[in-house]
């Protein structure tokens, strides 16, 4: 119980902004799927990973570069986080690649608004038709990244959109990347998949504000403490290993199924459960050992289907 509890403590301290799953946890799931391909297709993705890297800003490159032990292409799967506050086109000017003729229409869109999908929790209609505009614009978003994959040539473009790619395919296995609880209302940014769902008593900082020592989504984004965010970046060839032993690839079901609208019904069938732990306790034990399953099955189904799709 006391190391159950350790593990919210920790995950509090040194948690990432909540953005998506932690670096670690990218890594994980990119190098995993990674594993899975023929050494032809790894050394192509390797070989278009090293082109982006190469002409990466220094700051980003010296965080891709802290997971040592992971593929080049492994390591570009955090920097769809790193490029948050930039716009989808800019991503591309910024390396001096065309934006490619499929994103050109969503060109102007945030990077950080690309991370969620906001799917109203329970669906009573109370939030009208928000839960069907949202499956679209993520569909929407989905389907020209992957057409640009087909129509990029250059290998910066492409190890640029194979980070996108490896990004987002593992963020939309996050749970909490695509609920969100209407018990505050139907705008998604009071409550943002659990953002502000907080799992420890409130406390005031030195200003006045309140504030919370960790939530809900910061949970889940470190799987229950499954990967938690201050193990050494050099782990990343434990992770895998230790994914793949809980999870083997050929024991998983739906590996083939590449319509993100089904992996967000998978995510919006976890809701009730996840939103069952009372806000401003710590969780119970049996909360948190379901929580690391189910995190954990939800990373292990993002990299085979990452799998399938770079094959």
């Amino acid at each position: 119980m006391k190391f159950r509890y350790l593990i919210i403590l920790l995950c509090s301290v040194f948690a990432l902004p909540a953005w998506s799953w932690n670096f670690r946890v990218h890594a994980t799931v990119a190098e995993l799927a990674y594993g899975h391909l023929s050494t032809k297709k790894q050394a192509q993705l390797d070989s278009d990973a090293k082109a982006l890297l190469a002409v990466l800003d220094k700051v980003w490159l010296n965080e891709v570069n802290r997971f040592d032990t992971a593929s080049p292409f492994a390591r570009t799967a955090i920097l769809f986080d790193e490029w948050r506050m930039l716009k989808l086109g800019t991503v591309f000017q910024k390396y001096g690649v065309p934006v490619p003729k499929a994103l050109q229409p969503i060109a102007d869109s945030r990077i950080r608004q690309l991370h969620f999908v906001d799917l109203p929790w329970p669906d009573t209609g109370q939030c009208g038709d928000l839960g069907e505009q949202e499956r679209d614009r993520i569909h929407n978003w989905f389907t020209r990244l992957q057409a640009a994959r087909k129509e990029v040539k250059t290998p910066v473009g492409r190890g640029i959109v194979n980070a996108m790619l490896a990004h987002v395919v593992a963020d939309f296995h996050q749970p909490l990347h695509s609920v969100f609880n209407i018990a505050k209302g139907c705008d998604s940014a009071s409550e943002g998949g659990g953002i502000n769902y907080c799992l420890t008593s409130p406390h005031q900082d030195g200003k006045g504000h309140r504030r919370c020592g960790h939530t809900l989504h910061e949970l889940w984004d470190s799987g229950g403490g499954y990967i938690k965010s201050n193990s050494p970046h050099s782990k990343t060839q434990e992770h895998v290993k230790k994914l793949l032993a809980a999870h083997p690839h050929k024991f998983l079901n739906g590996c083939d199924v590449h319509e993100v609208g089904h992996w967000l019904d998978e995510n919006h069938e976890l809701a009730e459960f996840i939103f069952s732990t009372p806000e401003y306790q710590q969780p119970h034990e049996e909360y948190l050992d379901k929580t690391s399953h189910a995190a954990s099955h939800r990373m292990a189904m993002a990299a085979c289907r990452l799998t399938r799709i770079l094959h």
